[in-house]
């Protein structure tokens, strides 16, 4: 099984020479919000509310800008 810090690695690598600090950062950022979900099992279900879910949808939006 890879670690994370091999992930992180693999996911930095793969962006293009001209990428910026920026560019790193949203990968991490994706990285960071996309492990719990790798982690639950199909049947484990966590509710989530539309206006954490808009905060979370904003916040990726303003990291891209």
């Amino acid at each position: 099984m890879e670690t994370l810090k091999q992930s992180a690695i693999t996911a930095i690598s793969q962006l293009p020479e001209t990428a910026n600090i920026d560019d790193i950062i949203v990968v991490l950022y994706k990285m960071k919000s996309e492990k719990p979900v790798m982690n639950h099992k199909a049947t484990e279900t966590k509710p989530v509310s539309c206006y954490d879910l808009m905060t979370d949808v904003t916040q990726s939006d303003s990291i891209r800008a």
